[in-house]
């Protein structure tokens, strides 16, 4: 049996038999790339991270070769949106099963303890961040519904980490990889939840290196102090959100949202704090602990 790796089998080939596609270059134009076989779409936003795939009910079973397609996109887009859906509580669980161990929420709802239900004035993090790097295993996956969304406001922004490690300069990729991080648990009270990760994180089933700091759990550099790690680390920081990287999507009623929380960073923008009509649903899945392959 292949191990498993995250929400994805490690030994799987990123190229599954519904058909290979591919990004055509950073910067570029939006991209529409299609599927014959499954009459599936995916539409780009952007070249920067992100897609829509269309042609998928998530309501139906999901065949093996959809699901596969759903797999590919993630590897190869780090974030996909799937619009117009209508599935259930349960439903919503056991699609994320099929992509790894789900985790129970510390929000969770009453009947399912794996949803997380925001919504209301619920606190967000203020900062940009991937979830849980504090953790000794962060979350792998993200699977969010939209299932009552504000007319405007609370878009989220996710930024591509992998771009981010690309754009660095070789002389500075080669002075961060030996270094590893503190990341901490800020949002709870007194000692919070902390571990040490490495600042390059070697993707489990690409290989391909992404930048692993974050402004909002990240305190500082292994063997320096806070003081030491702050201009180099708040460069990085600035880095890795920059305005190239990212996708801000537009939430609609109805949208499935998944994303790789391994090479992904997002930030809530908070202009509609207090709508009441603010629901969102949301899953997650068991991670593996970061790691640098060199």
């Amino acid at each position: 049996m292949a191990e498993r790796r995250g929400w994805v089998d490690r030994n799987e080939a990123c190229a599954v038999r519904c058909g290979r596609f591919f990004v055509t270059g950073f910067g570029g134009d939006v991209m529409l790339e299609r599927s014959t076989e499954l009459g599936v779409t995916i539409e780009r936003p952007g070249a920067a991270v992100g897609a829509f795939i269309h042609g998928i009910d998530l309501s139906q079973p999901l065949d093996e070769p959809r699901f596969d397609f759903i797999k590919s996109a993630l590897l190869e887009y780090h974030a996909v949106c799937v619009r117009n859906q209508r599935i259930s509580p349960e439903q919503h669980i056991a699609l994320t099963r099929r992509f790894g161990e789900v985790v129970i929420s510390g929000r969770g709802m009453r009947e399912y303890p794996e949803i997380g239900e925001v919504g209301g004035p619920a606190i967000a993090v203020e900062r940009w961040h991937s979830d849980a790097t504090y953790a000794l295993r962060p979350l792998a996956l993200a699977l969010m519904v939209a299932r009552s969304v504000p007319k405007f406001g609370e878009d989220l922004i996710l930024a591509n980490q992998h771009t981010a490690y690309d754009l660095l300069s070789p002389a500075l990729q080669r002075m961060l990889a030996p270094l590893r991080a503190i990341h901490r648990n800020v949002l709870k009270s007194g000692e919070g939840e902390q571990n040490t990760h490495p600042v390059i994180r070697t993707h489990p089933v690409t290989a391909r290196p992404a930048l692993y700091v974050n402004s909002q759990y990240t305190q500082r550099f292994e063997g320096m102090s806070e003081e030491e790690s702050a201009p180099l680390l708040e460069y990085l920081c600035r880095h890795c959100t920059q305005p190239r990287l990212t996708w801000r999507h537009y939430w609609q009623e109805g949208d499935v949202l998944l994303w790789d929380n391994s090479n992904i960073q997002h930030y809530v923008v908070r202009d509609a704090l207090n709508s009441p009509r603010r629901i969102f649903h949301r899953t997650s899945t068991v991670g593996d602990a970061p790691f640098y392959a060199g």
